[in-house]
C-alpha cells in the first residue's frame, strides 16, 4: 500500500497534511496536533478518531487492510476504508452476532461461519462448551492470515482444535460440503451491487444453498447493516424481508454499537419456532457457556427484538427483496438508459476507461477521500478532457462511481472497468 502525503491551505493560516493510504486518510494540521482517521458515513457526514499511530497496514487481492491505534477506541481494524470492528466494544456486535442462535438452539454441535475472517466470531461461538466443529470459511487469506498475527484477543480462538478454517468463495464452501449444520452465521460486508458478499444475501442463495445446508431445527443469522432511525432502510429492512421470503420464524433485533456511529442489526431465522425468554436464556448462560459476557443477558436481548416504531413500520411494509439484480443501498447508483452517441464525439470504450481509472486515483487525492459533496464524479472528470462525450457514456461513468464510493480498492475497481467495457468493445 503506497502513501501519498499532500499539502493543503487555508484561510486560517494553517496547512493541513494530508495522508492518504489508498482508502485511509489521515489528517494532521501540523507535527504537534493529533493525527486523525477520517471514515465517510454518508457523502455528508464524516466520523473521526484521533490516532496515536498507524500500527500496521497491508493490501490483498480483494481490500485493503489496516489496523490503527486510536485514542478512545483502543486498536481499531479497518478494511477498504470501513471500521471493521474497535478493540473497546467489538464484544457487543459479536455477542449480539453469536450467542442468541446458539442459546436459543437446544442443543447446538457445529457451527458455519461466512466471512469471519478477524477471528472474533469463531471466539464466541468455542466458548459454547456443547460445540464440536466450528467452520470459519473466508475468501481472503492475506486478511486471516493478518488478524491472526495482529488481533491477540482471538489467538487462542486461531489455535483451537475445535476451529476448521478455509479461505474459499463462502456460497461455493457450502455448495460443496456433504456435511449439514445447527447454525449458520452470516459475518459479512453489506450487499452492495458489485460487491463481494452481494450474491451471499439474495433469496436463491439462502433458498437453495444456505437453508438445505442446515439441520431440522437450525438456524440461520446475519448481521444486517445499519438499523438507525435514518439509517435502516439502507440494507436492514431488505436483509429482513429477504430471509422472511426463505424461514417460517424471522425476528430483527438491534443494539447500539458505538464505534459504527450507528445502531445495529441483525436477523435470526428458523424453521423452528425462537423461543426467547430472558430466564431461560440467562440459565443457559450461565450453562452453555465459558467466561462470562461483557453484554448480553437474557433480559437484554429480549429487549433488542422490541424495534421502534418508525424502524418496526418500515420492516412490516417492506416489499424489497435480494435478488441477483436489483440490489438496494445507499450506494446504488440508478442505470441510465444509453443514448445513441454522437460519431464525432464518442470516444472508444477502451480510451474512456483508462482515463476514468487514470482519473480516479487524482480525484481520490484531492477530493480528501471520496467527499464528492454535490460535486459528483461526472462533474469532476471534466477536467480530465472527458467533457465532450455523449450522454451515452453516463451508464459507465455512473457504475465505476459507485465502486468508487463503496471503497473497492484501485485492483477490483480495475477488473470492474473491464467488465462493463466489455459491452462496449
Amino acid at each position: 500500500m503506497g502513501e501519498a502525503v499532500g499539502l493543503f491551505p487555508y484561510n486560517n493560516g494553517f496547512s493541513k497534511v494530508h495522508y492518504e493510504t489508498n482508502h485511509m486518510i489521515i489528517e494532521q494540521k501540523n507535527e504537534e496536533e493529533d493525527s486523525w482517521f477520517e471514515e465517510e458515513i454518508d457523502v455528508d457526514l464524516k466520523w473521526s478518531f484521533a490516532l496515536n499511530r498507524v500500527l500496521h497496514k497491508g493490501t490483498s487481492e480483494y481490500q485493503d487492510i489496516a489496523l490503527l491505534d486510536t485514542k478512545h477506541f483502543g486498536k481499531v481494524l479497518v478494511i477498504d476504508g470501513k471500521m471493521q470492528s474497535a478493540e473497546v466494544d467489538e464484544f457487543i456486535y459479536h455477542e449480539c452476532l453469536i450467542h442468541p442462535p446458539l442459546l436459543c438452539h437446544p442443543n447446538p454441535k457445529n457451527v458455519f461461519i461466512m466471512g469471519g475472517g478477524e477471528g472474533s466470531a469463531a471466539r464466541e461461538a468455542l466458548r459454547h462448551m456443547s460445540i464440536v466443529k466450528v467452520v470459519m470459511c473466508d475468501i481472503d487469506q492475506e486478511v486471516v492470515d493478518f488478524c491472526k498475527k495482529h488481533l491477540t484477543a482471538n489467538h487462542q480462538a486461531f489455535r483451537n482444535i475445535k476451529l476448521d478454517l478455509v479461505i474459499n468463495d463462502a456460497k461455493a464452501e457450502l455448495e460443496e460440503r456433504n456435511e449439514k449444520f445447527d447454525i449458520i452465521v452470516g459475518d459479512l460486508a453489506d450487499p452492495v451491487e458489485g460487491g463481494p458478499c452481494y450474491q451471499l444475501y439474495t433469496k436463491s442463495f439462502y433458498e437453495n444453498i444456505l437453508k438445505p445446508k442446515l439441520n431440522n431445527n437450525g438456524i440461520f443469522v446475519t448481521q444486517a447493516g445499519p438499523a438507525g432511525v435514518f439509517s435502516h432502510k439502507e440494507v436492514f429492512s431488505s436483509i429482513y424481508n429477504t430471509i422472511k421470503q426463505v424461514f417460517k420464524y424471522v425476528r430483527a433485533y438491534t443494539a447500539h454499537v458505538p464505534s459504527f456511529a450507528d445502531t445495529w442489526g441483525w436477523v435470526i431465522a428458523s424453521d423452528q419456532p425462537l423461543r426467547i425468554e430472558a430466564g431461560k436464556m440467562d440459565k443457559k448462560i450461565a450453562e452453555r457457556i465459558d467466561g462470562e459476557l461483557l453484554y448480553l443477558n437474557g433480559a437484554s436481548f429480549v429487549s433488542s427484538t422490541i424495534l421502534n416504531k418508525t424502524v418496526a413500520k418500515t420492516l412490516k411494509n417492506e416489499t424489497h427483496v435480494y435478488a441477483e439484480d436489483n440490489a438496494r443501498s445507499k450506494f446504488a447508483t440508478p442505470t441510465a438508459k444509453p443514448l445513441t452517441p454522437s460519431t464525432s464525439t464518442t470516444a472508444p470504450a477502451v480510451m474512456l476507461k483508462e482515463k476514468i481509472l487514470h482519473a480516479v486515483p487524482h480525484l481520490r487525492h484531492h477530493s480528501h477521500g471520496f467527499d464528492f459533496g454535490d460535486c459528483k464524479l461526472t462533474r469532476r472528470l471534466k477536467n480530465f478532457e472527458l467533457s465532450g462525450f455523449e450522454l451515452a457514456t453516463l451508464e459507465f461513468v455512473q457504475r465505476l462511481e459507485e465502486c468508487i464510493r463503496c471503497r473497492m480498492p484501485m485492483s477490483r475497481i480495475r477488473r470492474q472497468a473491464d467488465v462493463i467495457a466489455i459491452g462496449w468493445t
